[in-house]
């Protein structure tokens, strides 16, 4: 078992640090760097943004020995060269005149570092990264096993062993939704019982450690749902969004649930508004965000046009197009109204690009065959 804790590792930046190995890493970069330069690093990364005295500093780097203050100039000037960090313009380490020394960049820990990896992980929603996402998850947990957001993680994953992979052959594709894997029964099954049990009681633990937190009341909220408990889940989706009206993950599994209990107009202005939020936040979390952005805005297309709404539905297909020209759900969507309404060129033309760029296409064949 990996014996570091949260105090031997930190995110810095685009630094990584590993006090254990005395490495600093970027990219595929790693440097060297002194035990005590090291340790200087995680003394001010224990409490970033407080002003840690000269003196303060020297006891706790060379305890019982008396040593002079160029000793600690010359530590700091050490580690300001190994972060690659300016003293006149710093970025990382601030001067403090006649009182000392500062972190004044964020510095998360271990566990932090690893939920931030798992959740990435996760949100590509293939059975091997949700599998690496649970084990990292499972590495916070030892690290802290009262990590909130590290239990609502692993919930989530075995929520979505359960919907999307069991029972399914390794070579099948998965089931996509929750209301595909309920109405296979799958969910209903023994071998999924222990699966969402579990996943219940890291959920309950997570909301009990963190009772307003917004990534624990999902999780729960998506147990309760693949549970069939639509009631119980809207009610701690609803208190999610109470607290982070912006979190656009707790609106999809709504729409979900609005969409199986009937409610189409609600589950679209949910999915909508999900829409809006992801392309908000785009920059800040484009790992998570990449892989569904375009995907929800086909969905709501599709689901405009299901409703008799074919002039929102080619909005919709046209903004997605927008931003990911060559989105084969999208392209097919809008050549279909195309083509309904005559315009069978502009759709012959649309499906023709689509297949110049990335090769055969069968959402297109019926529009490239007319």
């Amino acid at each position: 078992m990996d014996q570091r804790t949260p105090a031997n590792m930190l995110r810095l930046g685009e630094w990584r640090a590993d006090h254990a190995t005395g490495r600093l890493f970027r990219g595929g970069e790693a440097r060297n760097i002194e035990p005590k330069v090291m340790d200087l690093l995680f003394l001010l990364a224990g409490a970033p943004g407080r002003v840690f005295a000269r003196d303060e500093i020297l006891a706790a780097l060379w305890p019982g020995i008396t040593v002079g203050e160029d000793t600690l100039a010359r530590c700091v000037f050490k580690l300001r060269r190994a972060l690659d960090d300016d003293r006149e313009a710093p970025r990382f380490i601030e001067t403090i005149p006649k009182r000392g020394y500062r972190l004044i960049a964020q510095a998360d820990d271990a566990a932090t570092v690893l939920n931030r990896r798992a959740e990435e992980f996760y949100f590509q929603f293939t059975r091997a990264d949700n599998e690496a996402a649970m084990a990292l998850y499972e590495r916070a947990l030892e690290l802290n096993p009262d990590d909130a957001n590290a239990l609502a993680g692993l919930a989530n994953g075995l929520v979505q062993r359960a919907v999307r992979w069991l029972g399914i052959a390794a070579d099948a594709p998965p089931r996509t939704n929750l209301q595909q894997a309920l109405t296979s029964g799958v969910l209903a099954s023994p071998e999924a019982a222990p699966i969402l049990a579990k996943a219940q009681r890291l959920a309950e633990r997570a909301v009990s450690l963190a009772p307003d937190n917004a990534a624990a009341l999902r999780a729960l909220g998506l147990t309760m749902a693949a549970k069939h408990r639509f009631e119980d889940a809207r009610k701690f989706y609803n208190h999610a969004l109470a607290g982070d009206p912006k979190a656009w993950g707790v609106l999809i599994n709504l729409a979900d649930i609005d969409g199986m209990e009937g409610r189409e107009s609600e589950a679209i202005a949910n999915l909508e508004r999900a829409f809006a939020i992801m392309g908000a936040r785009y920059d800040d979390a484009v790992a998570q965000i990449r892989p569904w952005h375009a995907a929800l805005g086909a969905m709501i297309a599709d689901r405009h046009r299901a409703a008799g709404d074919n002039a929102a539905a080619e909005d919709w297909y046209r903004r997605v197009l927008a931003l990911s020209p060559l989105h084969e759900t999208a392209t097919a969507g809008l050549a279909s109204i195309l083509s309904a309404r005559g315009e069978r060129d502009a759709a012959r033309s649309l499906c023709r690009n689509l297949v110049a760029r990335i090769g055969p296409s069968a959402v297109c064949t019926p529009f490239l065959e007319r």
